[in-house]
């Protein structure tokens, strides 16, 4: 008898899209040609779907949050959470659980997590191997955003393409002393990661020195970001360019520089990361990598239904494009 999975599979579409098609889902935008071609698959296959009624049980779904209260509140993690919590709200789920990363440390905050029988679990932090494994063995449906584990679900972007971009523009443009500024996760150091692994092989391919004094780690966190940013304006010779890890960094770096009288990008240039929404209403405005973090936060909801509703334990690694956008703060070719 033939199943979602075989109509999703002929139709080469996701389960996600089959189930909303065949739901009659007003909410659920797919063009004619995949409409038809579902209904084809479910013709030739014979196929009989069972629509859940308004009754049916909704799935709950719990998350943990990034590293401390203060980094929930960045608004890249607010952006990943409202795109959890928007399309759990059209998919029959209730994010009925929320647990920053630093309540990890109380024992009791996993037992009390472990009795609300989740169907499933949304990461959104590096946690410790031994944490990481006994969720596992207590949650059967777990997903990462933005935290690739190769032995589980996730969806994120490319930390390295995204960083060569950065770095391809800002070579381009001939600066040659550029600064790092941003941060790690509570289990990778700073140094460990795949943005500054990144970082450092674009400047040893454009022959330019890496220079262990011009690469800051603030941890996140903005008033270091100001004392360290003051730090590198007042080198010797200063950077000419200033990545930042974050547009919410890259904002307290512009602010510096305007303090020191300094001109952006004349005197020197400004990178920040994630497109957040007020990056083009800075002074001057930003450029940045657009991550579409929403979008994550809704694709791990999709491929979550997947794997509690088939029971699916195939473990995939979802990567979402970003793109490079070119604001003022960096200077034209």
């Amino acid at each position: 008898m033939a199943n979602i999975r075989d109509v999703a599979s002929k139709a080469g579409t996701s389960i996600t899209t089959v189930s909303k098609v065949l739901s009659n889902d007003p909410t659920f935008k797919v063009t004619e040609a995949t409409k038809e071609s579902i209904h084809q698959a479910v013709k030739e296959l014979d196929y009989v779907f069972n629509k859940k009624t308004k009754g049916a049980k909704k799935y709950r779904i719990g998350c943990i949050m990034a590293m401390t209260s203060v980094k929930y509140a960045d608004p890249y993690f607010t952006s990943i959470l409202s795109g959890i919590e928007e399309e759990a709200k059209i998919s029959n789920c209730n994010v009925s659980y929320h647990i920053n990363y630093d309540e990890l440390e109380n024992p009791k905050k996993l037992e009390e997590m472990y009795a609300m029988n989740l169907d499933g679990l949304i990461i959104m932090e590096t946690l410790p191997k031994a944490v990481l494994h006994d969720i596992m063995a207590n949650i059967r449906h777990v997903i990462a955003v933005d935290n690739y584990r190769n032995i589980m679900n996730s969806v994120g972007f490319d930390h390295f393409e995204s960083t060569k971009q950065v770095m391809k523009h800002l070579v381009k443009r001939k600066y040659k002393r550029i600064a790092y500024i941003g941060g790690g996760s509570p289990n990778i150091d700073m140094y460990d990661t795949k943005r500054l692994i990144m970082y450092r092989e674009s400047l040893r391919i454009a022959n330019l020195t890496y220079d262990d004094a011009i690469v800051k780690d603030c941890y996140w966190d903005l008033d270091l970001c100001a004392i360290q940013t003051n730090e590198l304006l007042n080198l010797d010779p200063r950077p000419d360019a200033i990545f930042a890890g974050s547009d919410s960094l890259a904002q307290v770096v512009l602010g510096q520089i305007h303090q020191h009288k300094l001109r952006c990008p004349e005197d020197i240039a400004v990178v920040g990361f994630n497109n957040l929404n007020f990056s083009s209403y800075l002074i001057p405005p930003l450029t940045t990598v657009d991550v579409p973090s929403s979008n994550m936060g809704k694709i791990a909801v999709r491929r979550m239904l997947e794997m509690i509703q088939q029971n699916d334990q195939s473990i995939y690694s979802i990567i979402l494009p970003t793109q490079l956008i070119e604001r003022s703060s960096t200077r034209g070719e």
